[in-house]
């Protein structure tokens, strides 16, 4: 895991969403001057702008939960959680059906991810770790069901597709991430055995 080499989720999150956001510039290129004169596009843009700035929140509080967590599938487990809120917010924001079925489908899922993260053999010692990657990923939870659910609403606008989303979205998180670490951002590049064994790493999950 990167995380267990020394970089902090900041540093692999502005890399990460760098990385991507130019993947996806370049993609886009040919079709901005389309973006920029939609008549709907600052309605679009608000509607990112609410996504990015919980997606930051979800993304930084996700990886610092897997990064303290005793086992990284613990604190994703919490945050695949989401699927209840934004399966019965849709319903009301969206019109979606929802059958009994669906919803007993739900609660099967979350009561075999409460069992995978319950652990009554947690000792003193490990409470306070627990109770802090616990915190991150109920965090994340909340802000992805909302950035999510705006992400859905931005899909109704007719003029933007999914790479165009996806475009803004990593954009924004480039953005805040890259303000977040305003501070650190020269020391990122200053170790160049530490970057080399990094930006591979980086680039393949980007």
């Amino acid at each position: 895991m990167i995380t267990d080499k020394g970089f902090s989720s900041k540093q692999i999150l502005f890399f990460l969403c760098g990385f991507v956001f130019l993947g996806l510039l370049a993609i886009n290129i040919t079709s901005l001057d389309d973006i920029w004169s939609s008549p709907k596009f600052l309605a679009f843009f608000f509607a990112m702008i609410v996504t990015g700035i919980f997606g930051i929140i979800g993304n930084w509080t996700d990886f610092e939960g897997i990064k303290t967590a005793p086992n990284p599938g613990y604190p994703v487990a919490i945050r695949n959680t989401s699927i209840l809120p934004i399966t019965l917010l849709s319903v009301l924001l969206f019109n979606n059906s929802f059958s009994f079925l669906k919803f007993l489908g739900v609660i099967v899922i979350i009561f075999g991810i409460i069992l995978l993260i319950i652990n009554k053999k947690n000792d003193a010692s490990e409470k306070s770790k627990f109770s802090r990657w616990y915190l991150f990923s109920f965090l994340a939870l909340f802000s992805f069901t909302i950035a999510v659910l705006v992400l859905k609403k931005a899909t109704l606008f007719a003029d933007f597709s999914s790479k165009e989303i996806n475009l803004f979205s990593f954009g924004l998180n480039f953005l805040g991430f890259a303000i977040i670490s305003r501070k650190e951002l020269k020391s990122y590049f200053q170790d160049k055995i530490k970057l080399k064994t990094f930006l591979p790493l980086i680039v393949a999950a980007s």
